[in-house]
């Protein structure tokens, strides 16, 4: 608990920091006008290749499709501090959830905008690191 704690007081202390942010946004804008791409570029899974993923996912399903799962825990703060973590990894992927929290339960659902909502290579590399993050 004090680990989650300690990082949702870092991870809130740098997204309200104004100047870390527009730091953060000139810097996306320029490389996005230079040409640089996001780190990791999305493509569309085949059926197979989501099945295979699916088996690597516990508890991720399709759902209107989209990847979705439904995360609980002991306490709203422990959901804050879980969302903030992953919130972070997903602004390092250029790649951000969808999700609803009341209280302590967090739902998810992934999709991949740039290639028409589809499920993409980023929505199970997201997955993957939300389960790291919540069996961590």
């Amino acid at each position: 608990m004090e680990k989650i704690i300690t990082h949702v007081l870092v991870h809130l202390c740098l997204l309200m920091n104004p100047h870390l942010w527009e730091l953060a946004s000139i810097q996306v804008k320029y490389l996005h006008k230079i040409g640089v791409q996001s780190p990791m570029a999305g493509h569309k899974l085949n059926e197979a290749q989501l099945q295979q993923a699916l088996s690597t996912l516990s508890g991720w399903q399709i759902k209107e499709g989209k990847l979705y799962k439904e995360y609980k825990f002991d306490s709203f703060p422990t959901a804050l501090g879980w969302m903030v973590t992953v919130g972070v990894h997903a602004e390092k992927m250029g790649h951000h959830p969808e999700w609803f929290n009341v209280y302590n339960t967090v739902r998810v659902n992934l999709a991949t905008h740039d290639i028409g909502n589809a499920i993409s290579n980023l929505d199970v590399e997201l997955a993957k690191k939300m389960e790291e993050i919540y069996n961590s």
